[in-house]
């Protein structure tokens, strides 16, 4: 499990450094190679996103000869401080690049995420800094802004479904869905070397293995990642009700898949997340609960749990419980707990996380 368990001297690490077809550069040596690949080294990442926006964000290379003349200028910018007077073709395929390596996160970027894109280009080549300009890089944010329109546009001419999705149709007005920021994935073309009919079928047998007592879900999961665009197709173009979807893919509402599609689709932990929120706003939410005490006795007898364990996942339990009290909702509608143990379709008891941390058998 670690290399301090191997004996010493034994423990070797192999660096295989790929190298992009359309890069010119190579390097000499690797004692300034990263282990983890740029934005722009991986065609997949196009196609599947599955990182969050890095900060700062990693430059990628440019061509031979845009490198060399950023050298040059940064060389000059440390010397005596003189900007690089850049060609509109340099500049182009500046933001070509930039564009590219931006996409392979998000098709729309934020505001913030534009800031943090210029901010690490004047940082790696300073001889880029605007003339005039207190921060160095506005013009650059919004050149940025400009070029990735174009190339959304580019990449929709040639057939990327989740931006041809976000366009309304020419016939009736019918705007589809489009991605939120958070969705980073949110409709990928398909996996190159896998077709519908292969990802089809593995739907199919999906729903056979659903249907057996026991059902081999290591190998559930493991199709279910494999047909994620078939399915993220279906349910964004075709927008089917939540019945029809529970019967072509059962598997999605186990709780394990509920949280892997969070994961696929937004790259966040969907519990982790949440109980991260519950602890970042736990003080403020027990000061609110013990000011509405005299108004309401019921949030007096969930603080009181804090008596015999103050815990972390005590007082995650506590805000859980006391939430329907404290927004004057009946408790009974809006949380459901369980302590039996239930025999599920698979003839296992489901197992449910309870707010405190607690594991328990049973369906909830």
């Amino acid at each position: 499990m670690s290399l301090s368990d191997l004996p010493e001297g034994r423990a070797t690490l192999k660096v295989t450094v790929k190298q992009a077809p359309e890069s010119y550069h190579t390097d000499s040596t690797l004692d300034t190679a990263s282990l983890l690949s740029s934005p722009s080294s991986s065609r997949d990442d196009i196609f599947t996103r599955h990182r969050s926006w890095p900060d700062p964000f990693e430059i990628p290379r440019f061509s031979y000869d845009v490198e060399l003349q950023l050298k040059r200028g940064n060389e000059a910018y440390e010397e005596n401080g003189t900007l690089l007077n850049i060609r509109k073709d340099t500049k182009s395929e500046i933001l070509d690049k930039l564009a590219e390596a931006m996409y392979a996160y998000t098709a729309y970027p934020s505001r913030e995420e534009y800031d943090i894109v210029a901010q690490s280009l004047i940082r790696k080549h300073p001889c880029l800094r605007e003339p005039g300009s207190a921060k160095g890089w506005y013009c650059w944010k919004f050149s940025l802004k400009f070029k990735m329109g174009n190339y959304r546009n580019k990449l929709r001419v040639a057939g990327c479904s989740q931006l041809q999705v976000n366009r309304s149709s020419s016939g009736p007005k019918q705007k589809l869905k489009k991605a939120k920021k958070a969705e980073v994935s949110f409709l990928p073309d398909f996996p190159e070397g896998r077709t519908q009919n292969v990802m089809e079928e593995e739907r199919l047998a999906i729903i056979e293995a659903m249907k057996k007592k026991k059902a081999d879900m290591k190998k559930v999961n493991e199709m279910m990642v494999g047909t994620f665009s078939l399915r993220r197709k279906y349910i964004v173009e075709q927008q089917p009700p939540v019945a029809e979807v529970k019967t072509k893919w059962p598997a999605l509402f186990t709780e394990i898949q509920i949280e892997a599609e969070f994961t696929r689709i937004t790259s966040a932990d969907l519990s982790g997340s949440l109980f991260s929120g519950l602890e970042q706003h736990l003080p403020r939410v027990m000061e609110l609960y013990r000011a509405r005490i005299g108004s309401c006795p019921e949030l007096k007898k969930v603080l009181s749990m804090l008596d015999d364990d103050n815990s972390n996942q005590m007082k995650r339990a506590v805000i859980l419980r006391g939430l329907p009290y404290f927004l004057r909702e009946d408790p009974s509608k809006f949380l459901r707990s369980t302590e039996a143990t239930e025999t599920g379709q698979h003839g296992e008891g489901h197992e449910c996380r309870h707010p405190s941390g607690k594991r328990r058998r049973g369906a909830s």
